[in-house]
C-alpha cells in the first residue's frame, strides 16, 4: 500500500512542477529535514534567500527522505 501511495505522490508532485514550469513558475522543494536540521535557524533562511535570489527554475533544500519509517 504505501509504496504504491508514496509513488503516486511523486508522480503528481512531478506533473505539478511541470505545469508550474511551463507558465513561468519556479518552484523549490524544501524537505522537512531541512528545516529540523541543528543549523536550520541559520542556515535555512541563507539558503532560501540564495534560491530566491538566484534564477534557476527549481531548487531544492535539504535530501529527498530515503527512510519512511518501514513504510518502503
Amino acid at each position: 500500500f504505501w509504496k504504491a501511495k508514496l509513488q503516486g505522490n511523486i508522480d503528481r508532485d512531478q506533473v505539478a512542477v511541470l505545469k508550474l514550469h511551463a507558465i513561468g513558475w519556479r518552484t523549490l522543494w524544501v524537505w522537512e529535514n531541512a528545516t529540523r536540521a541543528k543549523d536550520a535557524s541559520d542556515a535555512l533562511p541563507v539558503q532560501l534567500q540564495l534560491w530566491i535570489d538566484g534564477d534557476s527554475a527549481f531548487g531544492q533544500i535539504g535530501e529527498l527522505p530515503t527512510d519512511f519509517g518501514g513504510a518502503l
